[in-house]
């Protein structure tokens, strides 16, 4: 089985096989290579290609009923289950306020217009698992139950085809969108994270700076008062006034309360110097969580972006 992309209508595979084996070689590696790139070059990994190397093709065939054989177009839908085209046709249908019935792999509705006319559609769904697609056997009808105008069935059949593979595109899109969203959404919270990280390591710093300016004023004012002591203590020494001595009492008193001070604000100063140190390092966390989030974002936009033109591809 050739991989999807590379399947043609009525032998045609078969014939380019045998007769052009290196053409064919060759776009089956650049089919594998497309699909493999998502999950190589991207921090996340989808499970559908992100480039359209595909033709919308025909392949006359034919769906039976209780009625009898009906001509019919198939039309291959790629990367979905029989359940995802089920769901693409539903929905264009309900864009168009028809009514959709589903029986199993078949499915109809009335007075469809692709562009092309009203007709009644029935089609059979036929899934291929190994090359990830699902063929959409087409019937455009008439209102009277007889065939439809060739050329308006051929039409439609294409449309449909178109239609249904950029649905399906498109719900790939609708995928990598919401991882966007969801890392954008990360990303403004780890910037959040950051600034707050910014701000606290900032405030931190400033009441650190306050503590130790705090600590050296009080610290002067205790050399100074020491050297107070010292002069009142010389004073008593040769006057033995008991005035001088009860001031000299004082005076330590008060040096005292600095000496406590002093020690208070060290101890503060170390508080701060271990929190300042603690949020420190959280502002490169922050920084190291926004860089990666970033660069992932970018990959995932890449991706994003590669599918917009896929989309735009399909015609």
């Amino acid at each position: 089985m050739l991989p999807y992309g590379l399947q043609y209508g009525n032998g045609v595979a078969d014939y380019l096989w045998e007769t052009q084996p290196h053409i064919m070689a060759t776009r089956v590696l650049s089919t594998l290579f497309c699909f493999a790139l998502v999950q190589l070059n991207f921090g996340q990994k989808y499970d559908f290609s992100t480039t359209w190397d595909h033709e919308i093709t025909l392949s006359p065939d034919s769906i039976k009923d209780e009625i009898g054989d009906h001509g019919a177009h198939r039309v291959r839908v790629y990367e979905a289950s029989e359940s995802e085209v089920a769901d693409a046709l539903k929905a264009l249908m309900k864009e168009k306020d028809i009514s959709y019935e589903r029986l199993g792999p078949r499915a109809a509705a009335k007075n469809v217009d692709l562009g092309h006319g009203p007709m009644d559609l029935h089609v059979i769904y036929a899934p291929d698992k190994k090359a990830d697609a699902t063929d959409v056997l087409a019937v455009f009808l008439g209102p009277d139950g007889k065939p439809a105008d060739a050329d308006a069935a051929r039409d439609a059949s294409r449309a449909l085809a178109v239609d249904l593979n950029r649905r399906i595109v498109q719900g790939q899109l609708d995928v990598v969108q919401k991882d966007v969203d969801k890392l954008q959404s990360k990303l403004d919270g780890v910037s959040k994270d950051h600034e707050k990280a910014v701000e606290n390591s900032e405030d931190l710093q400033k009441d650190l700076e306050k503590s130790q300016d705090k600590a050296s004023k009080n610290l002067k004012e205790a050399e100074s008062m020491r050297k107070d002591i010292e002069k009142l203590q010389r004073k008593y020494d040769v006057s033995k006034d008991p005035k001088t001595l009860s001031k000299i009492a004082d005076k330590q008193k008060d040096l005292a309360k600095l000496d406590k001070k002093q020690m208070d604000l060290m101890e503060d100063q170390q508080k701060s110097s271990k929190k300042l140190g603690k949020a420190s390092e959280d502002v490169p966390d922050a920084a190291d969580d926004f860089e990666a989030l970033t660069k992932e974002k970018q990959e995932v936009d890449q991706v994003l972006e590669a599918l917009k033109v896929k989309l735009a591809s399909i015609h």
